[in-house]
């Protein structure tokens, strides 16, 4: 959340028009990961994308109403958090990087904030729902790397990374299913 903005009280926000914004940011976003072959531009929508799961999934543990999304949540913290630290160390080596962003992008801050304002009765659709969106912007971010990257370490980092996010968005699909 950017520094002196409110979070959404809970059933703030309409379903019908937050889906309608998260599935033009989603694609927006994945659009955007298909450009990512540098190591400035890798960093920082790796980051921001790593950034928007941490914060999400912190939303899920504590308005989730189930028990397998909140399971699916803490996995998202678990596996986010060591992605950060190796991705923030590969980073700070890789010549020629900036220092990636402490914070999200708007189209993720907007994601939040729809997430954050959802009621009680549509919330763990909508976590739900961006999660199958944001790890398909991940795998096609995480992909474009590994296949057009200009530094060694981070393609390794990103086939090793690809896997995780498979089975996260294979976990996000079967909680759609339930």
């Amino acid at each position: 959340m950017t520094t002196g903005q409110q979070r959404p009280e809970p059933g703030s926000k309409s379903e019908t028009a937050s889906t309608v914004r998260d599935t033009v940011g989603g694609l927006a976003a994945k659009a955007m990961a298909t450009t990512a072959d540098t190591v400035d531009t890798f960093g920082e929508k790796a980051t921001v994308a790593n950034l928007y799961e941490l914060e999400a999934a912190n939303i899920a543990l504590r308005r989730s109403s189930r028990e397998d999304v909140k399971q699916f949540a803490q996995r998202m913290l678990d596996d986010h958090t060591k992605m950060k630290t190796e991705l923030r160390s590969l980073l700070g080596e890789a010549q020629g990087a900036g220092m990636p962003p402490d914070h999200v992008d708007k189209l993720h801050q907007t994601m939040l904030d729809d997430l954050a304002g959802a009621s009680d009765k549509d919330f763990d659709h909508r976590y739900i729902q961006q999660q199958k969106k944001a790890h398909s912007e991940a795998l096609t971010l995480f992909r474009t790397y590994a296949d057009d990257g200009e530094d060694t370490r981070l393609k390794d980092l990103c086939r090793q990374g690809i896997p995780v996010l498979e089975e996260h968005a294979r976990l996000a699909e079967q909680l759609d299913r339930h």
